[in-house]
């Protein structure tokens, strides 16, 4: 175990170091995503997050996981201006995002990344559909879906910050719906 901590930081580059900080800097911003009190608040928060994942992704070769986060901050920017624009609120818009994310899932799919692209895919649209809702509430309860595949692509990535994303957003989300679902439930 020591031998391995210790060729870990022997082994660790600017470039590695330059790519995890990116990876962690999308962790803050998605942790706090999930303490907003608005669905608006909460989809800047997670389509700000999306682009530093995008980043990371890419400079780590997983094309699908990049993608699909540039996906996830065009997602993130139509949600936030849900409040002000009824044309947002609009169905047609979760389909054109499920479309964008069957198109780049084949896309990455067919460029090299093969099978694993279903599994960013799939955590994608699973938080496609829970940003959907109006109910932070179930926005939260819903994401906790998206984390399993996340985590199985990240492994297959070799991106420890989205490992650890994970964990921390479950336990975000799990801090979410004790301070502010169930206060809203007792009331």
């Amino acid at each position: 175990m020591i031998t391995s901590i210790f060729d870990f930081f022997k082994n660790l580059t600017w470039q590695r170091l330059v790519i995890d900080l990116l990876g962690y800097t999308a962790i803050l911003f998605s942790i706090l995503s999930f303490q907003q009190k608005t669905q608006k608040r909460i989809a800047v928060f997670q389509g700000t997050s999306n682009l530093f994942w995008a980043t990371h992704m890419f400079l780590l070769a997983a094309f699908a996981g990049g993608l699909l986060n540039l996906v996830g901050l065009l997602r993130g920017i139509l949600f936030s201006l849900r409040e002000k624009h009824e044309w947002a609120r609009k169905k047609w818009i979760h389909i054109l995002l499920l479309a964008l994310i069957a198109g780049v899932t084949a896309f990455a799919w067919i460029s090299g990344d093969g099978p694993k692209a279903l599994l960013p895919a799939l955590a994608m649209a699973v938080t496609t559909f829970s940003l959907s809702l109006k109910d932070p509430a179930k926005v939260r309860l819903w994401t906790t879906l998206s984390s399993p595949f996340w985590i199985v692509y990240s492994v297959l990535a070799g991106s420890i910050p989205s490992v650890v994303a994970e964990i921390f957003n479950l336990t975000s989300i799990a801090v979410g719906m004790l301070r502010l679902d169930r206060k809203k439930r007792e009331k």
